[in-house]
Protein backbone atom coordinates (compact mmCIF):
# COMPACT_ATOMS: atom_id res chain seq x y z
CA UNK A 1 0.00 0.00 0.00
CA UNK A 2 1.40 3.22 -1.06
CA UNK A 3 2.04 6.11 1.42
CA UNK A 4 1.10 9.64 1.57
CA UNK A 5 2.65 12.70 2.95
CA UNK A 6 1.56 15.03 6.00
CA UNK A 7 0.06 17.17 3.55
CA UNK A 8 -1.85 14.93 2.11
CA UNK A 9 -3.79 13.81 4.89
CA UNK A 10 -4.73 17.21 5.38
CA UNK A 11 -2.63 18.74 8.08
CA UNK A 12 -1.13 21.28 5.41
CA UNK A 13 -5.15 22.47 4.95
CA UNK A 14 -4.61 21.41 1.17
CA UNK A 15 -5.19 18.60 -1.26
CA UNK A 16 -7.35 15.75 -0.44
CA UNK A 17 -9.65 15.44 2.08
CA UNK A 18 -8.77 12.36 4.42
CA UNK A 19 -10.42 10.83 7.26
CA UNK A 20 -9.88 8.24 9.60
CA UNK A 21 -10.46 4.94 10.03
CA UNK A 22 -12.41 5.99 13.20
CA UNK A 23 -14.05 8.76 11.42
CA UNK A 24 -14.86 6.56 7.83
CA UNK A 25 -16.71 4.21 10.49
CA UNK A 26 -18.90 6.69 12.06
CA UNK A 27 -20.07 8.41 8.61
CA UNK A 28 -20.90 4.90 7.38
CA UNK A 29 -22.73 3.61 10.52
CA UNK A 30 -20.56 0.83 11.12
CA UNK A 31 -17.50 -0.41 13.43
CA UNK A 32 -13.53 0.34 13.14
CA UNK A 33 -13.30 -3.59 12.40
CA UNK A 34 -15.35 -3.63 9.48
CA UNK A 35 -13.78 -0.49 7.98
CA UNK A 36 -10.47 -2.35 8.09
CA UNK A 37 -11.65 -5.09 6.55
CA UNK A 38 -13.20 -3.12 3.72
CA UNK A 39 -9.78 -1.91 3.52
CA UNK A 40 -7.99 -5.51 3.39
CA UNK A 41 -10.32 -6.88 1.04
CA UNK A 42 -9.90 -3.74 -1.59
CA UNK A 43 -13.48 -2.59 -0.86
CA UNK A 44 -12.85 0.63 0.41
CA UNK A 45 -9.66 2.48 -0.83
CA UNK A 46 -7.09 3.76 1.72
CA UNK A 47 -3.22 4.90 2.36
CA UNK A 48 -1.33 4.67 4.60
CA UNK A 49 0.67 7.81 6.34
CA UNK A 50 4.84 7.59 7.21
CA UNK A 51 3.72 6.64 10.94
CA UNK A 52 1.84 3.48 9.15
CA UNK A 53 -1.95 4.94 9.73
CA UNK A 54 -4.48 4.39 7.58
CA UNK A 55 -5.90 7.56 5.99
CA UNK A 56 -9.14 6.88 3.82
CA UNK A 57 -10.14 9.53 1.17
CA UNK A 58 -13.52 11.26 1.80
CA UNK A 59 -14.34 10.38 -1.73
CA UNK A 60 -14.16 7.12 -1.29
CA UNK A 61 -16.36 6.92 1.65
CA UNK A 62 -18.99 8.91 -0.22
CA UNK A 63 -18.84 6.25 -2.89
CA UNK A 64 -19.56 3.47 -0.41
CA UNK A 65 -21.96 4.99 1.10
CA UNK A 66 -24.30 7.29 -0.77
CA UNK A 67 -25.84 4.29 -3.53
CA UNK A 68 -26.84 2.55 -0.72
CA UNK A 69 -28.08 5.76 0.69
CA UNK A 70 -30.30 6.83 -2.06
CA UNK A 71 -31.53 3.56 -2.58
CA UNK A 72 -33.30 3.96 0.83
CA UNK A 73 -33.85 7.35 0.03
CA UNK A 74 -36.51 5.80 -2.64
CA UNK A 75 -38.83 4.02 -0.09
CA UNK A 76 -41.15 6.76 0.86
CA UNK A 77 -41.62 7.14 4.72
CA UNK A 78 -43.45 9.75 6.26
CA UNK A 79 -41.51 8.73 9.80
CA UNK A 80 -38.33 8.26 8.41
CA UNK A 81 -36.07 10.29 10.54
CA UNK A 82 -35.08 13.86 9.57
CA UNK A 83 -31.22 14.76 8.93
CA UNK A 84 -30.43 18.23 10.09
CA UNK A 85 -30.67 20.01 6.91
CA UNK A 86 -34.35 19.06 6.50
CA UNK A 87 -34.93 19.84 10.41
CA UNK A 88 -33.71 23.43 9.62
CA UNK A 89 -34.74 24.14 6.30
CA UNK A 90 -38.19 25.96 6.37
CA UNK A 91 -39.14 25.05 3.15
CA UNK A 92 -38.18 23.63 -0.54
CA UNK A 93 -34.91 22.46 -1.23
CA UNK A 94 -31.10 22.68 0.90
CA UNK A 95 -29.40 25.46 -0.28
CA UNK A 96 -26.22 24.99 -2.05
CA UNK A 97 -23.59 25.07 0.87
CA UNK A 98 -25.46 22.46 1.85
CA UNK A 99 -24.98 20.49 -0.92
CA UNK A 100 -21.34 21.04 -0.51
CA UNK A 101 -21.03 20.11 3.02
CA UNK A 102 -20.26 15.55 4.14
CA UNK A 103 -23.30 15.35 6.10
CA UNK A 104 -25.22 16.28 3.48
CA UNK A 105 -23.34 14.09 0.58
CA UNK A 106 -23.81 11.25 2.48
CA UNK A 107 -26.50 11.70 4.45
CA UNK A 108 -25.02 11.44 7.28
CA UNK A 109 -27.26 10.95 10.69
CA UNK A 110 -24.90 12.46 13.44
CA UNK A 111 -23.89 15.64 11.80
CA UNK A 112 -22.52 16.69 14.88
CA UNK A 113 -19.85 13.64 14.26
CA UNK A 114 -18.26 15.56 11.83
CA UNK A 115 -18.63 18.96 13.07
CA UNK A 116 -14.97 19.08 15.13
CA UNK A 117 -13.03 17.52 11.99
CA UNK A 118 -12.37 20.69 9.60
CA UNK A 119 -11.49 18.13 6.84
CA UNK A 120 -14.28 16.41 6.58
CA UNK A 121 -16.26 19.20 4.87
CA UNK A 122 -18.87 19.95 7.61
CA UNK A 123 -20.40 23.35 6.20
CA UNK A 124 -22.04 24.29 9.58
CA UNK A 125 -24.60 26.11 7.52
CA UNK A 126 -27.21 26.45 10.05
CA UNK A 127 -25.42 26.11 13.94
CA UNK A 128 -22.22 27.44 14.31
CA UNK A 129 -22.33 27.21 18.19
CA UNK A 130 -21.32 24.48 20.13
CA UNK A 131 -23.59 21.35 19.19
CA UNK A 132 -24.78 20.76 22.42
CA UNK A 133 -26.50 24.01 21.77
CA UNK A 134 -27.50 23.06 18.32
CA UNK A 135 -31.62 22.01 18.51
CA UNK A 136 -31.21 19.34 16.60
CA UNK A 137 -28.22 18.27 18.96
CA UNK A 138 -30.75 18.14 21.29
CA UNK A 139 -33.74 16.80 19.96
CA UNK A 140 -31.66 13.58 18.74
CA UNK A 141 -30.17 13.42 22.82
CA UNK A 142 -33.70 13.94 24.07
CA UNK A 143 -32.38 17.22 26.36
CA UNK A 144 -35.15 18.83 27.71
CA UNK A 145 -36.89 21.54 25.33
CA UNK A 146 -36.78 25.36 25.34
CA UNK A 147 -39.45 26.75 24.96
CA UNK A 148 -40.69 29.99 24.75
CA UNK A 149 -44.05 31.35 25.09
CA UNK A 150 -46.05 34.48 24.04
CA UNK A 151 -49.46 35.10 25.10
CA UNK A 152 -51.15 37.66 27.71
CA UNK A 153 -53.80 34.78 29.07
CA UNK A 154 -52.92 34.78 33.03
CA UNK A 155 -54.69 31.53 33.27
CA UNK A 156 -53.03 29.84 30.25
CA UNK A 157 -49.92 31.15 31.40
CA UNK A 158 -50.25 29.52 34.71
CA UNK A 159 -51.22 26.26 33.85
CA UNK A 160 -47.72 25.76 32.10
CA UNK A 161 -46.12 27.55 35.33
CA UNK A 162 -47.71 25.10 37.18
CA UNK A 163 -46.53 22.09 34.99
CA UNK A 164 -43.62 19.38 36.27
CA UNK A 165 -42.60 18.48 33.23
CA UNK A 166 -38.54 18.14 32.84
CA UNK A 167 -38.13 17.59 29.06
CA UNK A 168 -39.35 20.86 28.99
CA UNK A 169 -38.68 24.21 30.18
CA UNK A 170 -40.68 27.22 29.43
CA UNK A 171 -40.20 30.63 29.72
CA UNK A 172 -42.77 33.26 29.56
CA UNK A 173 -43.22 37.13 27.41
CA UNK A 174 -46.31 38.95 26.53
CA UNK A 175 -45.52 40.12 23.09
CA UNK A 176 -42.86 40.42 20.32
CA UNK A 177 -40.54 42.75 22.21
CA UNK A 178 -40.24 40.93 25.17
CA UNK A 179 -39.81 37.64 23.14
CA UNK A 180 -36.94 39.36 21.91
CA UNK A 181 -35.70 40.32 24.96
CA UNK A 182 -36.05 36.47 25.98
CA UNK A 183 -34.34 35.11 22.87
CA UNK A 184 -31.07 37.40 24.03
CA UNK A 185 -30.47 35.22 27.14
CA UNK A 186 -32.73 31.85 26.51
CA UNK A 187 -32.63 30.23 23.27
CA UNK A 188 -35.58 28.64 22.42
CA UNK A 189 -36.50 25.42 20.23
CA UNK A 190 -39.70 25.91 20.12
CA UNK A 191 -42.00 28.95 20.63
CA UNK A 192 -45.80 28.83 21.43
CA UNK A 193 -48.19 31.11 20.28
CA UNK A 194 -51.39 31.91 21.63
CA UNK A 195 -53.42 32.88 18.58
CA UNK A 196 -55.79 35.42 21.06
CA UNK A 197 -52.99 37.61 20.38
CA UNK A 198 -54.66 40.49 17.87
CA UNK A 199 -53.96 39.36 14.39
CA UNK A 200 -51.55 42.05 13.06
CA UNK A 201 -49.58 41.43 16.54
CA UNK A 202 -49.65 37.52 15.65
CA UNK A 203 -48.44 37.82 12.45
CA UNK A 204 -45.53 40.55 13.09
CA UNK A 205 -44.07 38.21 15.81
CA UNK A 206 -44.15 35.17 13.88
CA UNK A 207 -42.38 37.22 11.24
CA UNK A 208 -40.04 37.96 13.51
CA UNK A 209 -39.30 34.79 14.75
CA UNK A 210 -39.15 32.94 11.30
CA UNK A 211 -36.69 35.51 10.51
CA UNK A 212 -34.74 35.39 14.00
CA UNK A 213 -31.15 34.21 13.32
CA UNK A 214 -30.50 33.63 17.13
CA UNK A 215 -32.62 30.85 16.94
CA UNK A 216 -32.05 28.65 13.56
CA UNK A 217 -34.47 26.15 13.21
CA UNK A 218 -37.08 27.22 15.69
CA UNK A 219 -40.61 25.88 14.75
CA UNK A 220 -43.71 27.24 16.10
CA UNK A 221 -46.84 25.83 18.53
CA UNK A 222 -49.81 27.69 17.88
CA UNK A 223 -52.38 27.48 21.02
CA UNK A 224 -56.09 27.53 19.33
CA UNK A 225 -59.15 27.92 21.61
CA UNK A 226 -60.58 25.34 18.42
CA UNK A 227 -59.01 23.27 15.95
CA UNK A 228 -61.56 23.30 13.61
CA UNK A 229 -61.23 26.63 12.83
CA UNK A 230 -57.37 27.28 12.34
CA UNK A 231 -55.71 30.43 11.50
CA UNK A 232 -54.53 32.21 9.03
CA UNK A 233 -50.74 31.33 9.91
CA UNK A 234 -51.48 27.80 9.48
CA UNK A 235 -50.64 27.95 5.65
CA UNK A 236 -48.89 31.08 5.62
CA UNK A 237 -46.37 30.31 8.30
CA UNK A 238 -46.42 26.30 7.40
CA UNK A 239 -42.71 25.79 7.17
CA UNK A 240 -42.17 27.52 10.87
CA UNK A 241 -44.81 25.23 12.46
CA UNK A 242 -44.18 22.19 14.84
CA UNK A 243 -48.16 21.83 15.27
CA UNK A 244 -51.81 23.34 16.99
CA UNK A 245 -52.46 22.48 20.21
CA UNK A 246 -56.24 23.64 21.76
CA UNK A 247 -56.65 25.46 24.76
CA UNK A 248 -56.03 25.00 27.62
CA UNK A 249 -53.01 22.49 27.60
CA UNK A 250 -49.74 21.69 29.81
CA UNK A 251 -46.14 21.32 29.39
CA UNK A 252 -47.13 17.42 29.26
CA UNK A 253 -49.02 18.36 25.66
CA UNK A 254 -45.96 20.33 24.26
CA UNK A 255 -43.41 17.38 25.21
CA UNK A 256 -45.90 14.94 23.06
CA UNK A 257 -46.16 16.95 19.96
CA UNK A 258 -42.34 17.60 20.21
CA UNK A 259 -41.39 13.76 20.43
CA UNK A 260 -43.74 12.94 17.42
CA UNK A 261 -40.63 14.99 15.24
CA UNK A 262 -38.95 11.93 14.14
CA UNK A 263 -34.81 12.41 15.01
CA UNK A 264 -32.29 9.60 14.16
CA UNK A 265 -31.10 7.83 17.73
CA UNK A 266 -28.68 8.90 19.55
CA UNK A 267 -25.31 7.02 18.93
CA UNK A 268 -24.81 4.45 21.24
CA UNK A 269 -22.22 5.83 23.39
CA UNK A 270 -23.91 9.39 23.74
CA UNK A 271 -26.76 7.89 25.18
CA UNK A 272 -26.67 10.45 28.42
CA UNK A 273 -24.81 13.74 27.02
CA UNK A 274 -26.20 16.10 29.86
CA UNK A 275 -27.70 15.65 33.41
CA UNK A 276 -31.54 16.19 33.40
CA UNK A 277 -33.05 19.23 35.37
CA UNK A 278 -32.98 18.83 38.53
CA UNK A 279 -36.96 17.71 39.64
CA UNK A 280 -36.97 19.79 43.03
CA UNK A 281 -39.72 21.98 41.34
CA UNK A 282 -41.76 23.12 38.24
CA UNK A 283 -39.66 24.00 35.14
CA UNK A 284 -41.68 26.32 33.72
CA UNK A 285 -40.14 29.55 34.87
CA UNK A 286 -42.69 32.59 36.39
CA UNK A 287 -39.89 34.94 36.37
CA UNK A 288 -39.33 34.38 32.73
CA UNK A 289 -40.07 36.98 30.17
CA UNK A 290 -38.70 39.88 32.78
CA UNK A 291 -36.46 42.31 30.71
Amino acid sequence: MPEISNSATGDSGEGARWLTTGEAAELCGVARDTVLRWIKVGKLEAERTPGGHHRIPIEAVEKLVIPAVEAQLREPSSRRPLYCWEYFIRDGEPPEECRGCIVYRARAEWCFRLAGNPECGHALRYFRGSCEQCPYYRRIHRLPANVLVITTDPAFAGQLRRGTVPEVVCHFAANAYEASAVVETFRPEFAVVDCSLPNGERGELLRCLAGDNRVPGLRVILAVRSLAAPPQECSQFHGLLAGVLRKPFGPEAIRSLIEKIPVPAPPADETDPASPPSSGGPTCSPESGKT
